[in-house]
């Protein structure tokens, strides 16, 4: 099921994972892919790759990214996330600190809202002998059913099954 493209973002994945991990840096899956890592296989095709990684980190971990062909495109401010390209591939890499709230997004519109407690205890996930860090699966239901709502956009037409499946992984 992953096809040309599944296999391409499946190796930038890996490659993401193993840089971070090369510089003892730490990094988390978010989105589709969490949940797919989370089952150990593609559930549908993706359009991006979505990230967390710690600010504090950033500096280190883009400059080596940028040293293995990843180039950075715009987006939200940069002290909330950057975007990065390679292969034709986006990646969306959130940027996470902790203050008296717990863990915020860095920086932006966003700095100031928690996110869910425990988010970034969940598992090492995989699909092949690809492993990532991922979001706890009660993290990810919070993201599909809460983000949307924050933003003001429509559920997209995925949304409802990976919901049903991420409720099903949290009873678990």
């Amino acid at each position: 099921m992953a096809g040309e493209r599944g296999q391409r973002q499946l190796e930038l994945i890996k490659e993401f994972a193993v840089l971070a991990a090369g510089a003892g840096l730490e990094c988390w899956l978010r989105g589709g892919w969490a949940l797919d890592f989370l089952l150990g296989r593609i559930t549908r095709p993706h359009q991006d790759i979505d990230l967390f990684i710690w600010a504090s980190d950033a500096p280190t971990l883009l400059a080596l990214l940028h040293q293995h062909g990843y180039q950075e495109v715009g987006g939200p401010p940069p002290e909330q996330q950057r975007n990065l390209v390679k292969a034709g591939e986006q990646l969306h890499v959130t940027l996470l600190e902790r203050n008296k709230l717990g863990v915020v997004t860095a920086g932006g519109r966003w700095a100031d809202s928690p996110w869910p407690v425990g988010m970034l205890d969940g598992p090492v996930g995989w699909i092949g002998d690809v492993r990532c860090r991922v979001i706890s699966a009660q993290a990810q239901l919070w993201a599909k059913e809460e983000v949307p709502k924050a933003l003001g956009h429509a559920q997209r037409g995925h949304d409802p099954a990976d919901i049903a499946v991420q409720r099903d992984r949290c009873r678990q």
